[in-house]
C-alpha cells in the first residue's frame, strides 16, 4: 500500500473524527464520561473510507505508527477542545449563577425597601390619624368652651333680665316659694304663692270661689279645674 496516500487518509479522517466529537460537546447533551471515553480511545479508523491492507510486517508497523500518531493528535486536540470548552461552561454557569444571584439579592433589597416604604406609609396615615383625632379633640373642646361660654353669657342675661325685672317691681328680697310655685299678679304682676288670694303688693284679688262646686281657681280663668263649669272670672 501507500503509505504516503493512508497517512493523508488518517489526516482526513482525524479531522472528520474531531469534526464530529466537537459537535457532540457543543451540542451540551453529551454525558462527560463519553467525552472523557472518545478522547481516551480515538478511533479515527472508523473514519477512513476503507480497510487498509498491508503487504507484510515492515509496512503493517509503519501503518499502525501512522495511524497511532494520528489518533493521539485526534486525542491531543478533542482533550484541548475539552478543557476549554468545560472552562467556557463553567465560567457560564458561574456567570449565569452570579446572574442569578445578583437577581435574587434586587429582588431582596426591592422588597427590603417595599417593606419599608410600606411600613413608613403606614406611620404616616397612623401620624394622619392621631393628628386627625388630635384636631377633632381640641375641636371639641373649643365647641364645649365655647358652649359653656354661651351658656354663661346667658346665665349673665338672665341674671340681669332678673335683675331688671325686681328693680322695676321693686323687689329687694328672693321669693321665699321657688318660682314653680309662685302665681303672678294680673294686674301689677308681682310674684304671689300659688295659695295667696289677694296680692302682696296691689291687694287685687288672685282666687275665686267655683259656684257650682265651691273650688278655688285663678282670677280670669273660664274654666274650674275641679268640675269643668264655666264661670266669669
Amino acid at each position: 500500500m501507500d503509505l504516503d496516500v493512508f497517512e493523508r487518509d488518517c489526516e482526513q479522517a482525524c479531522y472528520r473524527y474531531l469534526e464530529v466529537y466537537k459537535q457532540r460537546i457543543s451540542e451540551e447533551g453529551w454525558p462527560d464520561i463519553s467525552v472523557e471515553d472518545a478522547i481516551r480511545n480515538p478511533h479515527i479508523l472508523t473514519y477512513l473510507h476503507y480497510s487498509y491492507r498491508v503487504s507484510g510486517y515492515n509496512e503493517r508497523v509503519q501503518a499502525d505508527s501512522i495511524l497511532a500518531r494520528w489518533n493521539a493528535r485526534a486525542s491531543h486536540e478533542l482533550r484541548d477542545y475539552w478543557d476549554t470548552y468545560k472552562r467556557h461552561r463553567d465560567e457560564k454557569k458561574r456567570r449565569e449563577a452570579q446572574v442569578k444571584a445578583e437577581k435574587e439579592e434586587r429582588e431582596k433589597e426591592r422588597e427590603r425597601e417595599r417593606r419599608i416604604q410600606q411600613r413608613e406609609r403606614e406611620e404616616e396615615e397612623e401620624r394622619e390619624r392621631e393628628e386627625m383625632r388630635r384636631r377633632q379633640e381640641e375641636e371639641r373642646k373649643r365647641e364645649e368652651a365655647k358652649r359653656e361660654e354661651q351658656d354663661k353669657q346667658n346665665r349673665e342675661k338672665l341674671s340681669k333680665i332678673q335683675e331688671e325685672w325686681k328693680r322695676r317691681h321693686h323687689i329687694t328680697e328672693e321669693p321665699s316659694q321657688p318660682l314653680e310655685e309662685l302665681s303672678y299678679c294680673t294686674s301689677c304682676g308681682a310674684p304671689n304663692a300659688k295659695s295667696a288670694k289677694f296680692c302682696t303688693k296691689c291687694g287685687t284679688q288672685l282666687q275665686m270661689k267655683c259656684p257650682s262646686c265651691g273650688a278655688l281657681f285663678r282670677v280670669g280663668a273660664k274654666f274650674c279645674t275641679q268640675c269643668g263649669s264655666k264661670v266669669d272670672g
